[in-house]
């Protein structure tokens, strides 16, 4: 099982563990000029439907296609949590696997396996996703299954209890990831109090502690419920076969009260004042390397934002792409420079997402990193991306769109983010097009909004903090 992130679109399509994952609020109209012009009409056009129960269904024909993707989204994440419950959607994502009250360790697994698939799931910040590849002809089976597992989970005391024991190690694992590392300490340090989007996905020790199997039922309960889900299939398959399947296998619950959740986001905007440092970590696995990580977080668009989501996309490669190209790589990637590869991600938030660029070289090096990065954030403000630089880089934003596109699995995961992350369905059919319309002014607003650098957070992964002599710590 996959741990995070989300994670669809570029700006989505991170993987640390973090999704970062949902983006949009409906901007104004002068706002819509500036950064996406009208769409023409050559996009892909799903279909569409809300079943009785709330669950909502989006199916992608594709007549002739040897595979289906089947993906089922549940809009509950860390941002979803409280720090009370934080780690429960995660922990719940583990268990459900375990079957119900017949169930028996890997059954799912091996029944996904005989279809000619393979179940993976994953947490992010803002869903949580099941998704299966399999041929046509086995997609409502490996839907049924899905949907049996996710709905009717034993949550036995025994698997809860094992389950933490594997989530720990994850945690620890985690160490050895710089991106999941560095993004957790730029969250906790950058996002408000009381932003849940600062939660960690997996939780705390403390937290998890306090989660036993009555918690976690009514979690479930709350969280797991037709009208929380989306279920989204792209292949072979007749959209008039699935809605009758999917209407019996996920049906309405008389028992359980409405959702007490996707309660407005309160707290502050995220919003900069000078530079901020998170605290290095005692231990990093990165130190075991002798590389560093230097990570830089400047305040971006909330995930409500639509308008900006095509500049956005756009502006990751223009600033880092293939690990030593693009603004950061020419910069410091190369030579006598300090860097061995550079990263531009976007971190979206309901109060505001984080726009981070990353350096990671010789530990020795880290302030060479530092300051180089500095430099070329910088220099990017004195000397703006020309159209050229825009052009290539909307290219390369385009490009990995389409190309995901070209497959059941990649299309289905795009259709689910954007429909967890709240993306108008007119927005995400149309997604490719928008992007092919960014222009170079809507790119250079963005830099010229956002990435200040005297208003930063800045993370440091692989340079361990001192260790206090003893003496001293008493």
């Amino acid at each position: 099982m996959e741990s995070e992130g989300g994670a669809g679109i570029r700006l989505a399509r991170a993987e640390p563990h973090l999704v970062i994952c949902p983006l949009r609020l409906v901007l104004s109209i002068v706002s819509l000029a500036l950064f996406a012009l009208p769409c023409p009409a050559r996009s892909i056009v799903p279909y569409r439907i809300t079943l009785p129960s709330g669950l909502r269904l989006i199916v992608v024909s594709q007549p002739g296609a040897r595979l289906a993707a089947v993906e089922v989204r549940v809009r509950v994440g860390s941002a979803m949590e409280t720090p009370a419950n934080n780690g429960g959607a995660h922990l719940i994502e583990h268990l459900v696997f375990k079957g119900g009250d017949n169930g028996k360790p890997g059954e799912i697994d091996a029944a996904v396996e005989a279809l000619g698939g393979e179940l993976t799931a994953r947490t992010s910040r803002e869903s949580t996703r099941y998704a299966t590849v399999v041929p046509p002809a086995n997609a409502a089976k490996a839907l049924e299954i899905i949907a049996g597992m996710l709905l009717h989970p034993a949550f036995r005391p025994d698997d809860i209890a094992n389950e933490k024991i594997v989530i720990a190690g994850e945690s620890a694992d985690s160490d050895s990831e710089p991106a999941r590392s560095g993004y957790s300490d730029l969250a906790a340090t950058a996002f408000d109090a009381d932003d849940a989007d600062r939660l960690p996905l997996m939780g705390s020790p403390e937290t998890l502690a306090t989660l036993d199997h009555i918690a976690v039922k009514s979690l479930h309960g709350q969280w797991y419920q037709p009208e929380n889900m989306t279920v989204v299939v792209v292949g072979d398959i007749k959209a008039d076969d699935l809605v009758p399947t999917a209407t019996r296998l996920f049906p309405a619950s008389a028992t359980i009260p409405p959702l007490p959740i996707a309660s407005p986001p309160t707290g502050v905007p995220v919003q900069f004042d000078g530079v901020t440092r998170a605290p290095l970590r005692p231990r990093s696995r990165q130190l075991d390397s002798g590389l560093a990580t230097v990570f830089f977080a400047f305040s971006g668009p909330s995930a409500d934002d639509i308008a900006r989501l095509p500049a956005i996309d756009t502006l990751l490669p223009l600033l880092a792409a293939e690990g030593d190209r693009g603004r950061l790589g020419h910069a410091l990637v190369g030579g006598e420079k300090s860097a061995l590869s550079v990263g531009a991600e976007f971190l979206p938030g309901r109060l505001g997402g984080l726009i981070i660029l990353s350096a990671t070289g010789p530990r020795e090096d880290a302030a060479r990193l530092e300051s180089g990065l500095l430099a070329a954030v910088i220099a990017l403000r004195e000397s703006p991306a020309t159209d050229s630089e825009v052009a290539n880089a909307r290219a390369h934003a385009l490009s990995e769109v389409e190309y995901g596109d070209t497959v059941p699995a990649g299309l289905a995961r795009r259709l689910a983010d954007e429909d967890a992350r709240g993306v108008p369905p007119a927005v995400a059919d149309s997604y490719p097009d928008r992007v092919r319309l960014v222009t170079a002014d809507a790119v250079r607003a963005l830099i010229e909004q956002y990435l200040t650098p005297t208003r930063r957070t800045v993370a440091v992964i692989g340079v361990a903090a001192k260790t206090p002599p003893v003496d001293s710590a008493r």
